[in-house]
């Protein structure tokens, strides 16, 4: 444009403006005429430049969930035909508690070796699960006043209260985590004798997500009925491991300062047993409506005995695990006995 000005001036064309006194009108009506010359010359090109922009200054890809199939399966056109819409919802609450489970899994992993890497995936995780849940969450609101039958009404009842308790099972994975790199940042380690009972309830809350899992996708009663004893046996071996996490600590062979650490892991291991209590038995209200006002009688009576399937199946479970726990103190027993000889041997 400035070369058109200095032709311009080089013709006479701007003579009457050239030895003018320059006032703040001048200024102003020169500055809006040249403007408006440079959008009217360069108009024609504006595809061009726009091509040219997209070429330089290139877009942040958007990064697509991987839960995007089960996600836009969230279609309000499916309201008029409930089951439809139910069929959703139960893809998408079956992808939250696969996401959690595997969260869990992964932080057990970061207790036997930490890696910030894996953390950072369970964090990514977690805020899928978060988003899963509450789009599911608003999804089932939209979808109550479209509900004409007790069954829709009974399996609403049911996957609004499951989505919850998946989304919980995330929480305690992200915590379980969150020890982990406590116990790295601090350079803390735990016993051998800690790590081996871990492993133990590891392999009991394995095997209660695995019996949640079973009755949720199958809407399976005989599962649902295993998960209460594994609730109640994973809650007293909690109460052994803290007992003998105590009195190594008192001996020196717990590090005193995974303490807190330890104690809050145990407590999160705890309530993951209790959510899947929840999940247990809000499947057994849809299938057994009778239970619904009456949840806490039900497990007062189990717990209290009488019931012979229940008491057969916690104390084959009970057996199971705590023969493994016995295992380990018979184990730790035997080698401070052969570290106590061994001097006089010598």
């Amino acid at each position: 444009m400035l070369t058109v000005v200095a032709i311009a001036h080089r013709m006479g064309l701007l003579d009457g403006l050239w030895e003018r006194t320059v006032n703040s009108g001048i200024i102003a009506n020169t500055n809006t005429v040249f403007n408006l010359t440079c959008a009217l010359a360069l108009f024609p090109m504006l595809r061009v430049y726009e091509k040219l922009s997209r070429v330089i200054v290139k877009d942040e890809p958007v990064r697509e969930s991987k839960y995007k199939t089960v996600i836009d399966a969230l279609n309000p056109v499916f309201f008029n035909t409930p089951a439809l819409a139910f069929q959703s919802c139960y893809q998408l609450l079956l992808s939250v508690f696969k996401a959690s489970r595997s969260n869990i899994e992964s932080a057990f992993q970061l207790l036997k070796e930490y890696d910030p890497i894996l953390h950072d995936e369970i964090q990514s995780e977690e805020t899928e699960i978060d988003h899963m849940t509450d789009l599911v969450s608003k999804y089932m609101v939209g979808l109550v006043p479209h509900l004409q039958s007790e069954v829709h009404v009974a399996i609403m009842d049911q996957y609004y209260k499951t989505a919850s308790e998946f989304e919980r099972l995330g929480d305690h994975a992200v915590n379980i985590a969150g020890y982990a790199a406590a116990l790295c940042r601090s350079n803390t380690i735990l016993s051998n004798a800690v790590r081996s009972e871990l492993a133990v309830i590891e392999s009991a809350v394995t095997n209660i997500l695995d019996e949640t899992e079973q009755t949720f996708r199958k809407r399976d009663v005989d599962a649902a009925r295993k998960i209460e004893p594994l609730v109640q046996v994973i809650g007293e071996m909690i109460t052994v491991l803290k007992r003998n996490h105590l009195k190594r600590m008192v001996t020196g062979e717990d590090n005193i300062y995974a303490d807190a650490t330890f104690s809050n892991l145990l407590t999160d291991l705890q309530q993951i047993a209790e959510v899947c209590s929840n999940i247990g038995i809000a499947t057994l209200v849809r299938v057994y409506p009778e239970l619904a006002d009456h949840e806490h009688l039900y497990f007062e009576k189990l717990h209290a005995g009488g019931d012979e399937e229940y008491d057969a199946l916690y104390s084959r479970v009970r057996q199971r695990y705590f023969t493994l726990l016995t295992g380990i103190t018979d184990m730790q027993v035997k080698d401070e006995s052969a570290s106590e000889k061994a001097p006089s041997e010598v």
